[in-house]
């Protein structure tokens, strides 16, 4: 509800973050990882486009989390806007998306 709410109501954005540099938009190709440090996931990669990632509130990213089951070891997880070392950059623009704004 914490997440569902605000964004149902139209009080928050929300961003998309798959696409990767050598893997596109194919989830399957996915090279981002997340570890477990203690109580927390370390995401490490690096994403193309964000949709809407300059507005949103929250970003839900995929990343591999077990690379033994291959595209089922891979696992979207919320990031908050705010989140230390989120790595939010530069404003690209999008063709034909007048309302969606990718990130780079």
């Amino acid at each position: 509800m914490k997440y569902l709410v605000p964004l149902a109501s139209g009080k928050a954005i929300g961003a998309w973050s798959l696409t990767e540099p050598e893997a596109g938009s194919d989830a399957g190709g996915t090279r981002t990882t997340a570890v477990r440090d203690g109580n927390h996931w370390v995401l490490n990669g690096a994403k193309t486009f964000t949709t809407n990632g300059h507005y949103a509130n929250y970003c839900v990213a995929m990343a591999l989390t077990d690379k033994s089951k291959g595209s089922h070891g891979i696992s979207a997880f919320i990031l908050e806007k705010g989140t230390p070392d989120s790595g939010r950059e530069k404003k690209k623009t999008s063709w034909g998306c007048a309302r969606a704004t990718p990130r780079k």
